[in-house]
């Protein structure tokens, strides 16, 4: 009885040979008639349609077995619950609630202060509504939105992918992305934010900041220290890497240009250059150079004196490879006496302030130190805002409580490519004296070629705008002004003037210290 049973397993097999007798008897048939000569066969062709077969078989086989092992399809993806509501309760059961298992460790975990992660917590609820609490139509669940902004904040912290929170946090991969991005971008685009912690600074800023670094350093005028910063980009497309890659590094990276005082506060950020450019690509691009040619940056100097000299304009510290205008302080290449030496040790010293500053906000934000695995510079650039907008509100809050600021608060990761920053800025400033003598002939050979063209410039930008007599004449009238505030900060006599004053005020101050030094131990003696 069972061998006449009707097998369904066999049924193709005993179609397909069926048809092949069929075929095979209309051929022979076909041939005897004489409709047609038999056809060529392609042995190789068969015997590969076998292998085919042959393979396809043995896949099908092999999915079976795996199948009836897992008792799944073998083609159907395992779906990971996750347990939305046993995430909120161990996050309340640690941080956020009344009585915190990791209270004091909040600040050091999350790099803000539990207020102002309430405070940032509103701003992105209510910019973005990714941060609302919304029922998930497949799931029935809903992640909570103070899960959503401590997922974003822990991997800024940390610098890790946010697959390594999900355990914590009970969120899929896609989901702690998206966190991060949404995160970052409505922190940096918040209005409030950026005018509070991410503003330029005022009349009243800029005396603040020159007082501050007077006590400091004994010196008024310091507006804090220029500098620029590489963050590598381990997506950059292959197309785009022989620009945002240079000589000396393996990673393609992009450039931050900061202005940073001694509190570590960040008053000035350009950032998205690519990473061939060196600090003076940069700051030929930069808004801050920009500023001081539009008049704008003109409106927050105040008179100081320095020394037995007075000056109008604020100054700023910087490296070597920076130019030699009115607004920047150099230190000295090739001291010829002590006075200089004096100098230079205090400049190389005081600038380090910058350094300092990019050492802290990596350190808090290792996200910016690692190569970032995001594909689009936008996104990056409001990582590197949002970054900035939050370290400045926590140097606004360690300076209320009056607390000095400790890289030991923030754990650290050892990085191979931070390792020679120094060396790299040791090389770039060894350099300057060939970059000096070659800047040096190439400004002769361009005074040569443009005298006698301004007339027939003038004529060229005439006849090709067909400016009226009004427009003519407000346009002469800004670029008399531009060129005026050119030349004045171009001024290598107002440069070297400053320069002067500063190295007089550093010896006499080395001197007074070295006799106060001596009267003590003098007065120590007597006493004894």
């Amino acid at each position: 009885m069972n061998n006449m049973l009707f097998n369904e397993n066999a049924f193709p097999a005993v179609a397909a040979t069926h048809l092949l007798v069929l075929v095979a008897s209309w051929f022979v048939l076909a041939q005897q008639n004489g409709v047609f000569d038999p056809p060529v066969m392609d042995v190789g062709a068969l015997m590969e349609g076998a292998d085919a077969i042959r393979r396809m078989e043995r896949r099908r086989k092999r999915e079976e077995s795996l199948a009836d092992e897992s008792n799944e399809a073998p083609t159907k993806r395992s779906r990971i619950e996750h347990d939305c509501e046993r995430a909120l309760m161990c996050v309340c059961q640690d941080c956020l609630g009344p009585d915190p298992l990791f209270g004091r460790q909040f600040e050091r975990i999350f790099r803000v202060t539990r207020t102002m992660f309430d405070r940032v917590w509103q701003v992105v609820a209510n910019a973005d509504p990714f941060f609302a609490c919304v029922v998930n139509p497949v799931t029935k669940k809903a992640i909570c939105p103070e899960i959503k902004v401590m997922m974003a904040l822990k991997t800024l912290a940390f610098g890790v992918a946010p697959m390594a929170f999900s355990d914590c946090f009970q969120m899929g991969e896609t989901a702690g992305r998206s966190c991060v991005k949404k995160f970052c971008f409505a922190t940096a685009h918040d209005k409030e934010l950026r005018e509070k912690h991410l503003r330029k600074p005022t009349k009243a800023d800029c005396k603040a900041i020159s007082k501050l670094h007077e006590d400091e350093f004994g010196h008024p005028g310091n507006m804090g220290c220029l500098d620029c910063m590489h963050v590598y980009w381990r997506t950059c497309p292959a197309a785009w890497q022989g620009q945002f890659k240079n000589g000396k590094e393996e990673h393609s990276s992009l450039v931050l240009e900061a202005v940073a005082d001694y509190n570590t506060w960040f008053w000035h950020s350009f950032f998205g250059t690519p990473g061939t450019n060196n600090d003076i690509n940069t700051w030929d691009q930069s808004p801050l150079l920009r500023s001081m040619l539009d008049g704008t940056h003109e409106g927050l100097d105040f008179d100081f004196t320095a020394g037995k000299e007075s000056f109008s304009k604020l100054w700023h510290m910087v490296d070597g490879i920076y130019p030699e205008i009115s607004r920047f302080v150099k230190t000295v290449l090739v001291p010829l006496n002590k006075f200089q030496s004096s100098c230079a040790a205090w400049q190389e010293g005081s600038r380090k302030m910058i350094e300092r500053a990019f050492g802290i906000l990596q350190r808090k934000f290792q996200f910016l130190c690692r190569p970032v695995e995001i594909f689009y510079r936008e996104d990056i650039a409001d990582v590197v805002d949002t970054c900035l907008i939050l370290h400045n509100m926590m140097v606004e809050a360690r300076m209320e409580r009056e607390e000095p600021e400790h890289l030991s608060i923030c754990d650290s990761v050892a990085l191979s490519e931070d390792q020679d920053r120094n060396a790299v800025i040791f090389r770039e400033e060894r350099g300057q004296g060939a970059r000096r003598s070659t800047t040096s002939l190439t400004t002769d050979n361009a005074s040569r070629l443009s005298t006698g063209s301004d007339m027939d410039r003038q004529n060229g930008v005439d006849g090709r705008w067909n400016l009226s007599g009004d427009m003519r004449a407000e346009w002469e009238l800004k670029c008399a002004e531009s060129e005026r505030r050119w030349d004045e900060l171009c001024s290598e006599v107002e440069h070297h003037r400053l320069k002067c004053a500063l190295v007089e005020m550093v010896s006499k101050d080395k001197a007074a210290a070295r006799n106060n030094k001596q009267s003590r131990s003098k007065q120590n003696h007597s006493d004894k």
